[in-house]
């Protein structure tokens, strides 16, 4: 199980790397990490990665009724497609 997590980290980072050497457009669109750490406890050792907070802002959640539901859907799909693409690319 340790060496999928380890497996996992090494994955973030080069996806990371990628995030921040691209003009790629779908770079934004990816979960990057900020830092990782280990924890101990009695349970055994834990890698702990940190994240940037995921979900929509505050300003679209106020607004999101605003806009026709087949527009959004499409919105999703870019933003989707973009980070499918960006992922493949930095493989």
């Amino acid at each position: 199980m340790q060496s999928r997590i380890v497996e996992e980290l090494g994955i973030l980072r080069c996806i990371t790397e990628q995030a921040r050497t691209t003009s790629h457009p779908g770079r934004s669109h990816v979960l990057t990490l900020q830092e990782s750490f280990e924890l101990n406890s009695v349970h055994g050792r834990h890698l702990c990665f940190i994240h940037r907070a995921l979900g929509i802002s505050q300003l679209f959640s106020n607004t999101i009724n605003d806009y026709p539901s087949h527009l959004l859907n499409m919105c999703q799909d870019n933003y989707l497609w973009l980070s499918i693409f960006f992922i493949a690319n930095a493989a």
